[in-house]
């Protein structure tokens, strides 16, 4: 199911924009309408004389303005996508055919083979140029080939990812991908894939408030007060910093000389099925 919302927010919240402004419209028109008659600020009392007929002449005068309000919700909504889409993708020039050659390829790359959004997004911060690039006599890098099967982990169902078509279909889009950014390096200073990285980090969250780490916190308090607070204050800390690197993603520390909490809310920062 979260996997579901995540790839159709954008039409959700332009839908949901639309319906309150509808609805707002609907209850203004009138107004709307007198004052487009009046052509002046209307002034307490203005429908006191006013007929039912007046009323709903004003209304339908008002309810004009619909398709335009709708035109206009759609171009704003389409344009902040855009704008966050390429903050999200670490790019700073917009294309006229990103959307189409990179944007949507990559969401339905997504939907396909079952990749988390949010932890997708994170994990391009760490993708570097130099992993397109082949040894002289090979058709692959091994770089590569790791940072892709680490990409497919970030599904809550890795059994049922077609590893092979789900491999070929990401390297197909990092190829594109990398020509995109290939594109736009003067753009960049000397280190592009460092600055790129922080860039990317700064717009994608490494923690997502989910609703089954809401409902795990709920039976810890439950279960267990004093416990469950400090589970519950530690995940608050997380959810008001959501950028910060969470379950030691920076840590080159193996992971049996970490802290088991820590390792317990990296598996929340990610998509992990251990519990709290």
């Amino acid at each position: 199911m979260g996997l579901t919302i995540d790839y159709v927010m954008r039409k959700v919240d332009m839908h949901t924009i639309i319906f309150a402004v509808r609805a707002l419209l609907n209850a203004l028109a009138p107004i709307i309408g007198a004052e487009a008659e009046q052509g002046t600020a209307l002034k307490a009392g203005w429908a006191d004389d006013a007929t039912p007929e007046k009323v709903d002449e004003w209304r339908k005068e008002g309810l004009k303005l619909l398709p335009e309000v709708e035109e206009t919700i759609q171009d704003t909504c389409a344009d902040e996508y855009k704008k966050r889409i390429h903050k999200r993708l670490a790019l700073r020039r917009i294309d006229l055919d990103d959307e189409s050659k990179l944007a949507r390829p990559l969401l339905d790359l997504m939907a396909e083979h079952r990749l988390d959004f949010h932890s997708t997004f994170r994990r391009l911060a760490y993708f570097r140029l130099s992993m397109a690039e082949t040894s002289q006599g090979t058709e692959s890098n091994k770089e590569l080939d790791e940072y892709i099967q680490s990409v497919l982990t970030l599904t809550p169902e890795p059994q049922m990812v077609d590893q092979m078509k789900a491999s070929t279909d990401l390297k197909a889009w990092l190829e594109r991908y990398v020509a995109r950014i290939k594109s736009e390096r003067e753009q960049w200073g000397d280190d592009i894939d460092a600055e790129r990285e922080k860039a990317s980090r700064a717009v994608n969250p490494r923690f997502v408030l989910r609703q089954w780490v809401l409902e795990e916190v709920i039976k810890k308090v439950e279960q267990d007060a004093d416990s469950g607070k400090r589970v519950l204050r530690k995940v608050l800390q997380m959810a008001c910093n959501p950028f910060d690197p969470w379950g030691a993603e920076d840590d080159p520390s193996p992971e049996e000389s970490l802290d088991g909490e820590l390792l317990k809310l990296d598996s929340n920062a990610a998509l992990g099925s251990v519990r709290l």
